[in-house]
């Protein structure tokens, strides 16, 4: 609106008018973790801001036998967070994993076959993988998903 003075509007309208500040539609998102390592972490889970108890413990069981922690990665909900754009901090990363396949927003790389490595031209690395919740109760999504990190992580 041009005119930052609103009082005549009682005069065009009946019903109540409610003025919106732009300012108030624009959601910053604090990610998980510091991105000590630029490792970022994408999942979609709508009933919570971050991840699940039992997606956690997952996560953590992962980082664990890659010899990392919640610190050293930047793990983002993507169903809180639409667009790199509302992070609370500038998006640094050399490694992308992403939990189930992220909203167009989020593909930086072509997420063509699942638990396949593939880089980009500026040498960062991405890799698709179920669902937390699908990989905790399939054992063959977690040995997929181990020798796809072992590709990615321990021959670095």
């Amino acid at each position: 609106m041009l005119e930052s003075n609103v009082d005549f509007l009682p005069f065009f309208f009946q019903e109540p008018v409610y003025v919106v500040d732009e300012a108030q539609g624009e959601t910053v998102y604090q990610p998980l973790g510091e991105n000590r390592c630029r490792i970022l972490l994408l999942v979609e889970e709508l009933e919570t801001h971050h991840v699940s108890d039992s997606g956690k413990e997952l996560l953590e069981k992962i980082l664990l036998a890659l010899k990392l922690s919640f610190e050293d990665v930047c793990l983002v909900n993507v169903s809180h967070c639409k667009t790199p754009n509302q992070l609370e901090s500038k998006l640094e990363f050399k490694s992308c994993i992403s939990f189930g396949m992220p909203p167009e927003d989020w593909q930086f790389s072509n997420f063509s076959r699942k638990y396949e490595v593939i880089k980009d031209e500026s040498e960062r690395a991405f890799l698709w993988a179920d669902p937390l919740s699908e990989i905790a109760t399939d054992v063959e999504k977690k040995k997929a998903l181990w020798l796809s990190l072992k590709t990615l992580f321990l021959t670095e």
